[in-house]
């Protein structure tokens, strides 16, 4: 009878030690969180203005995705602003120091 005692204890603490690193090493620990930017700026005579939307996605195991998406006009010509920016993280007590890994540019369709 003990020795089935060691086996169960010994199956539930792998069950711990697995649930344990999958939430510590696995799951993503960033919040997902949107944000709009508006911007307006006077560059000579020039009047710049834009809305950008920002949006933090978890990205795999230790990675977030940085999405821009959004207008500039820059006196009568208007820019499309349309990217991805994936990051490694790397949390500090209550910050995330971010690293820039790739950036990519949406294509339409």
């Amino acid at each position: 009878m003990r020795r089935y005692g060691y086996l169960l204890l010994l199956m539930a603490a792998a069950l711990c030690y697995g649930i344990s690193g999958y939430f510590l090493l696995l799951k993503p620990r960033v919040p997902e969180c949107r944000a709009v930017l508006r911007l307006t700026d006077q560059v000579s005579d020039r009047l710049i203005q834009g809305a950008l939307l920002i949006s933090v996605v978890p990205h795999g195991p230790r990675g977030v995705a940085l999405q821009l998406n959004g207008s500039v006009f820059d006196g009568g010509t208007r820019y499309v602003v349309d990217r991805v920016l994936t990051m490694d993280y790397h949390k500090q007590g209550e910050n995330y120091t971010l690293r820039l890994k790739e950036t990519f540019k949406k294509t339409a369709g």
